[in-house]
């Protein structure tokens, strides 16, 4: 929660708003940009609208256990130095 100055009003810093904002996904900041760009108003990407730019994380859940994978095992290391550098003297 930010910190409030006397009169009440959430004191808030420009700079970090806009570092913030300028790590967000193009198409996020297109969306708040076509809705009046950055105010104090709060606004939600939600529904259709964040549907259309991303797919749900349970599609992706569901890809990864229908793709069979393979895991290489690793060999067993040795003991000591050669375990860490290999075999170079």
């Amino acid at each position: 929660m930010p910190p409030f100055g006397s009169n009440g009003r959430a004191i808030t810093n420009p700079e970090a708003t806009q570092l913030l904002y300028s790590m967000y996904p193009s198409q996020v900041r297109r969306w708040i940009a076509q809705r009046g760009g950055l105010s104090p108003h709060m606004i939600f990407l939600r529904g259709k609208q964040l549907q259309a730019m991303y797919r749900p994380c349970y599609l992706d859940a569901q890809a990864a256990t229908s793709t069979p994978r393979s895991f290489i095992t690793p060999p067993r290391l040795r003991e000591g130095a050669e375990a860490a550098f290999g075999d170079r003297p």
